[in-house]
């Protein structure tokens, strides 16, 4: 499974990037991210932990409801960009982007799962592409509040 999405929004490469890299405990749990999100109100919790920051990388545990996942970050700051892995073989790079005074945030991402894993994964592979759009959705809505051109 593959996705891309981008979106613009109205504040420099820089500090959308600089927002990209920021990883705090609420990154799935402000406002606008919620409404971006379309996730509904009183849905499970969720909490991000940040394990571990060494330089450029980056261990995150995020939890939602009974379900967690763990993920393996790679700052890029030259190429603005956030680099991804987790379990089930996900990957995703995130993009800052110049655009004509805005910023086109670009994400690419995969889950190419393996074992067992990869039998059920046409099951919930729509599901997983709703909540990868709807992840973007939500932080494209949270960068776009909280950033403004400079």
């Amino acid at each position: 499974m593959r996705w891309r999405h981008e979106a613009l929004v109205p504040a420099s490469p820089d500090a959308v990037y600089a927002w990209m890299s920021d990883f705090r405990e609420d990154d799935h749990a402000r406002e606008a991210f919620l409404r971006g999100s379309g996730a509904k109100p009183g849905g499970a919790a969720s909490h991000r932990t940040v394990v571990s920051r060494e330089g450029n990388r980056v261990r995150l545990h995020d939890a939602w409801g009974r379900r967690s996942f763990d993920l393996d970050v790679e700052l890029a700051p030259e190429a603005r960009e956030v680099r991804l892995t987790g379990e089930y073989g996900y990957s995703a790079t995130w993009r800052a982007e110049p655009a004509a005074g805005d910023t086109r945030v670009v994400v690419e991402g995969r889950l190419e799962p393996t074992g067992i894993m990869r039998l059920l994964a046409p099951l919930f592979s729509r599901g997983m592409a709703k909540q990868m759009q709807d992840d973007f959705n939500g932080h494209v809505e949270d960068m776009r509040s909280g950033l403004t051109k400079t």
